[in-house]
């Protein structure tokens, strides 16, 4: 297992096949890292594990993650459904005169990438697991 400068990583036990998910986005189904979706990512998988596998997931940190989109160094970034990134715009919020509030659910950030790639490549980011937009006041 690669991995890129300083990561928090949790260890546990994979709930689903995840062999062909290494750096992609994944989100907890009770205890147990599955298949990502936007708005639920957990953290990003850094080995290939079978279902009940032992699996290392990166909560914060330095980390690869393979994108669907092409994204440039500096770029914001979220999640599709597959787990892969996307560019996103950040700010994410709107002003509604009566606080802050997220302006959309797809509009989570999570990180930035530190080195781009193209359209299916692997990006160096910086991820933190809790996006930027989740609270309204």
């Amino acid at each position: 297992m690669t991995t890129y400068g300083t990561q928090v990583n949790l260890p546990v036990v994979a709930g689903a096949d995840l062999t062909a998910k290494q750096y992609r986005g994944v989100r907890l189904a009770g205890t147990s890292p599955v298949s990502g979706q936007a708005a639920d990512v957990f953290g990003i998988i850094q080995n290939k594990p079978n279902t009940n596998e032992h699996a290392t997931v990166c909560v914060f940190g330095e980390s690869k993650l393979y994108f669907a989109l092409a994204i440039t160094a500096g770029t914001f970034f979220g999640f599709n459904d597959s787990g892969e990134g996307i560019p996103a715009a950040f700010p994410r919020w709107q002003n509604t005169g009566s606080g802050t509030v997220i302006s959309s659910a797809s509009a989570l950030c999570y990180g930035r990438a530190i080195i781009g790639c193209a359209s299916g490549g692997l990006a160096h980011v910086l991820f933190e697991s809790m996006p930027s937009g989740i609270a309204s006041y």
